[in-house]
């Protein structure tokens, strides 16, 4: 027959400690540098806790829509300054520079004098008249003037819903 006996563990270290783990999101595949991490190259992986004073990202959703700074590698852990919002507008290209204001809607084609990424404020040129412009990058090759500088524009839609009502309210002949 077997006997158990308790002995108490005090003063006594364990061989191994235990470990934290918690799930960390990394890449399914590898992305170059540059390139957009989309949804689908995100994954779950559980890992140690990072040690002190290493920040890794642990939401999944702050990678999507970014763009890896350098090539980075398939299941490491990421980092805040392994990513960068992707550059909608590089300097040198062609955009649309588009001003909007109350009951107006303009567009002309122009040159980017810097690159931007979105809702920054960069230079443009109008290369019709040679005039320099302040915009807000809205899409890739779409620059928005706004009246008040880099501030957001009024939103076409609206605008045009406000003076359609108008319109129809107008007496008959």
């Amino acid at each position: 027959a077997f006997s158990l006996i308790l002995l108490p563990l005090t003063g006594v270290t364990p061989a191994h400690s235990a470990t934290e783990m918690h799930m960390v999101p990394v890449l399914a595949q590898p992305v170059g540098r540059g390139e957009i991490i989309r949804d689908e190259a995100v994954v779950l992986q559980e890992m140690k806790r990072s040690p002190a004073g290493i920040d890794y990202i642990t939401d999944g959703q702050v990678l999507v829509g970014m763009a890896a700074k350098r090539p980075l590698r398939a299941g490491a852990p990421l980092r805040l300054s392994d990513i960068s919002q992707p550059r909608l507008v590089a300097k040198g290209d062609l955009v649309t520079i588009a001003f909007q204001a109350p009951g107006l809607s303009l567009s002309v084609h122009g040159k980017a004098l810097e690159d931007g990424v979105q809702g920054q404020a960069i230079r443009v040129l109008n290369t019709q008249t040679n005039r320099t412009f302040e915009g807000a990058v809205a899409a890739a090759g779409y620059v928005l003037v706004s009246p008040l500088g880099s501030q957001p524009p009024v939103e076409a839609q609206t605008t045009r819903l406000e003076y359609s009502s108008t319109a129809a309210a107008t007496p008959e002949q």
